[in-house]
């Protein structure tokens, strides 16, 4: 898998789509930053730094910055583009195995993502995707800080489930579940009604996995993406907190207090940019 450090809240950079309808071949180049492509529908060959990936309908595959890459295709394909900036630390066999590498002076580990060099699109990441492409169409700067937002939580979720291959796992189907539905209101008892599983059940598998428990979890990640928009955005305390999936203003502030001990203001004072538009 891959190691790469996000500095910059503006990661994305260019994303687009593009289609053959008889074959293509790519003379080959070096990526001048990093790409996840998606293919759409058909199938193309990768070659990236002399390594052949296969990929059909539904994979996505991640370029890296400064590698050289050669896409090629004897038949229709279809695919999506998202380059991104972000330094390449390098490889490793496992999640936050890192001791091997060369990690330059001031990056923190726990900034990195992990992300598998191609798989197959879980339907959060397709929805992630998707979503960006739409709001593409909208130019607008709120539409580029969305992208953003999207993109990032798209490396997010790839790097939370790089080291979890068993997708048949209720802990993982949860997981996946919560993140689709992450702004819904969702509680553990919908959860629980949707799997048909006892409240306690989806506990103890979801804890047993990820440490945490379902609700836990999903203050936290609702807490995270709540953080992109106070340092991205100047949208009111309240819009941020109805966005994000809290039932109150009070109770979003509380919550981001216990985690932070700031309060969203305080924080967007002290890490945002002083955006306006």
């Amino acid at each position: 898998m891959y190691v790469i450090y996000v500095k910059w809240a503006s990661v994305l950079k260019i994303a687009g789509s593009f289609a053959v309808s008889d074959g293509w071949l790519h003379n080959g180049k070096v990526a001048r930053r990093n790409c996840l492509a998606f293919i759409e529908d058909g199938e193309c060959t990768y070659e990236i730094n002399s390594k052949k990936y296969s990929l059909k309908q539904g994979d996505f595959i991640i370029i890296p910055q400064n590698s050289f890459y050669k896409p090629h295709t004897n038949s229709y394909c279809k695919y999506d583009y998202f380059h991104f900036a972000a330094e390449y630390i390098g490889e490793t066999e496992f999640a936050n195995d890192v001791q091997h590498l060369s990690i330059p002076n001031g990056i923190s580990v726990s900034r990195c993502f992990f992300l598998p060099e191609y798989g197959k699109a879980s339907d959060t990441l397709r929805k992630y995707l998707k979503n960006i492409l739409e709001e593409k169409t909208t130019s607008s700067m709120s539409a580029e800080r969305h992208m953003n937002i999207l993109f990032l939580n798209a490396l997010n979720h790839l790097s939370d489930i790089v080291s979890n291959n068993d997708k048949d796992k209720i802990a993982f189907q949860i997981y996946d579940y919560i993140i689709q539905n992450l702004c819904q209101p969702i509680t553990l008892t919908s959860v629980a009604q949707h799997f048909g599983y006892t409240k306690q059940h989806i506990i103890n598998e979801f804890k047993h996995e990820y440490g945490v428990t379902p609700t836990d979890f999903i203050i936290k990640k609702r807490l995270d993406l709540s953080t992109e928009y106070l340092l991205e955005t100047n949208m009111q305390i309240s819009e941020i907190s109805q966005k994000c999936g809290f039932n109150t203003p009070h109770y979003y502030s509380r919550k981001f207090h216990e985690k932070f001990d700031l309060s969203p203001e305080k924080y967007r004072q002290k890490y945002g940019t002083g955006i306006s538009y």
